[in-house]
């Protein structure tokens, strides 16, 4: 025991220290600083997978990637720019993860599909790559060129437009009873680019839709579609 020497002369005790607390277990992590980014997303792949319990596995990118960025009986984890888009996706199978869909980087400069793709699967529209870019115009029937490169510029000034489209029949799928066809897909391939095609839902008048096997240029009027590149609802006028 110390001996503390007062000003006094006289002595007493010095205080024991008390004793140190116990450590208690330590918190989860928080999230990374910084916003998400690409990179970050790319990092994670492979930090969890298929079949891994699902409440761990969450818990896992969470500590990595910080909150999702979307939860629609899937868990998203997105990074999306004017030009690319990158997408986590992580889907559970009871108390189990059920898929993981690795993360990638899609521009759109080499494959717009996938770059329109990763956009919608995050309920998002893509941006417009050109802005000053024109609409469909009035009373015009468009070549099927002119709609994909129209899609490709300004969606935002197509899409939900009613518009008359002009191309050749590649294939026709019909659905319903048959007897009483309710829906015709059509793929329509431009008349001079045969390589470029949309698709042509016809649901007026299904019967006037050409049969698979035969091939005519149509002209078909309808609204063009917020995603993919299509025409939905449509009649054929000529």
């Amino acid at each position: 025991m110390g001996i503390a020497v007062l000003a006094c002369g006289r002595t007493e005790p010095s205080p024991v220290a008390s004793a140190s607390p116990k450590p208690t277990a330590s918190a989860p992590a928080p999230p990374p600083p910084g916003s998400l980014t690409a990179q970050r997303l790319i990092a994670a792949n492979g930090k969890v997978k298929k079949g891994d319990p699902w409440k761990a596995a969450r818990e896992t990118l969470i500590r990595e990637l910080g909150p999702p960025t979307r939860e629609m009986g899937f868990t998203d984890w997105g990074v999306t720019t004017a030009d690319t888009c990158t997408l986590l996706r992580l889907e559970s199978s009871g108390d189990l993860v059920g898929d993981v869909s690795t993360a990638e980087t899609h521009s759109r400069d080499v494959d717009l599909e996938k770059f329109e793709d990763c956009y919608f699967r995050q309920d998002r529209t893509p941006p417009d790559k050109n802005p000053t870019a024109a609409g469909p115009v009035a009373g015009k029937t468009h070549s099927v060129h002119e709609f994909r490169v129209g899609l490709e510029e300004a969606r935002s000034k197509w899409a939900g437009q009613k518009i008359r489209l002009r191309g050749r029949v590649r294939g026709v799928v019909r659905s319903g009873a048959s007897k009483d066809y309710t829906l015709a897909s059509m793929s329509v391939a431009d008349e001079k680019l045969e390589s470029e095609t949309v698709g042509v839902q016809v649901t007026h008048d299904v019967k006037s839709a050409p049969k698979d096997g035969q091939h005519p240029v149509i002209v078909a009027e309808g609204i063009v579609a917020k995603q993919g590149r299509s025409l939905d609802d449509a009649r054929i006028v000529q």
